[in-house]
């Protein structure tokens, strides 16, 4: 061969190197792109499957619907972001009419020590009430559940460990302790139809039975049938595999979860 064809051939050889090469790593990024996703679907199926299974299976008082969700406000925003489930093992609770002790409840939200975690939580040495309605809605409350995210005697079970984070500004509140300025992307939405403002009304005699709003007109003379429906987003980050862009440059997926809970009611 001439010192020419040589060269010729060289050339080409380099060229299809290059091609291969350049297919090769752009076939492994495909492949960690759907792995990384692949994973993020893993985890949110078996977040919401978890969460709908307790609130299917939760227990239920005319007063003290089986869940409830914390709506945390800092300055002007909203964070609906802690599910409270009314689950005592075995199913009887020792207070039927309510309100559920701690110890009978699950807790669902981000962990403060941990942002990127969502975490079912449990504190079963607390025998303290906790009410099921709106006295929940305060900033007693608010003091207390986020002692019971961080208190050593709670037990956490992590559900994921790809929420999204985002940085907030306490406003008015104060965060946290152990949470700096992050928040895991979790949104918890609660219906309950009859409402407890509705059914209060009923109970003063302001409304009848009849009048209530049941859900699909399912009652009777001697029964309703309350729905508690629940609505989850979760945000989650696919993970990073090594040598691939940091965990900010890839996008959120969003993750949409409903559950719904029938409570038999009686006038």
């Amino acid at each position: 061969m001439t010192l020419m064809e040589l060269t010729m051939a060289s050339a080409l050889m380099t060229i299809m190197a290059g091609a291969m090469s350049a297919m090769a790593i752009a076939m492994q990024q495909a492949s960690t792109y759907n792995e990384g996703r692949t994973t993020a679907l893993q985890h949110a199926r078996v977040a919401l499957e978890r969460i709908d299974l307790m609130l299917t299976t939760a227990y239920a008082a005319p007063n003290h619907p089986g869940a409830a969700v914390y709506v945390d406000t800092l300055g002007t925003y909203r964070y609906p972001d802690t599910l409270i489930v009314w689950h005592p093992a075995g199913g009887t609770p020792v207070n039927a009419a309510g309100p559920p002790l701690i110890s009978e409840c699950i807790f669902y939200c981000w962990d403060p020590s941990a942002p990127t975690n969502l975490i079912e939580l449990t504190a079963p040495s607390n025998n303290s009430t906790i009410p099921l309605d709106s006295i929940l809605q305060t900033t007693a409350w608010r003091s207390t559940l986020n002692a019971l995210k961080t208190a050593s005697s709670s037990k956490k079970t992590v559900l994921t460990t790809l929420l999204r984070t985002a940085s907030v500004s306490s406003g008015s509140g104060s965060l946290p302790t152990g949470m700096a300025n992050l928040r895991g992307a979790v949104r918890f939405e609660l219906t309950v139809t009859p409402s407890a403002a509705t059914y209060s009304s009923y109970l003063a005699g302001n409304t009848t039975w009849a009048n209530l709003p049941w859900p699909a007109g399912m009652y009777g003379s001697q029964f309703g049938l309350r729905q508690i429906w629940l609505r989850c987003e979760l945000q989650l980050t696919p993970s990073v595999a090594p040598g691939q862009a940091g965990a900010a440059s890839l996008s959120p997926i969003a993750f949409f979860g409903s559950s719904v809970l029938t409570d038999q009611m009686t006038p």
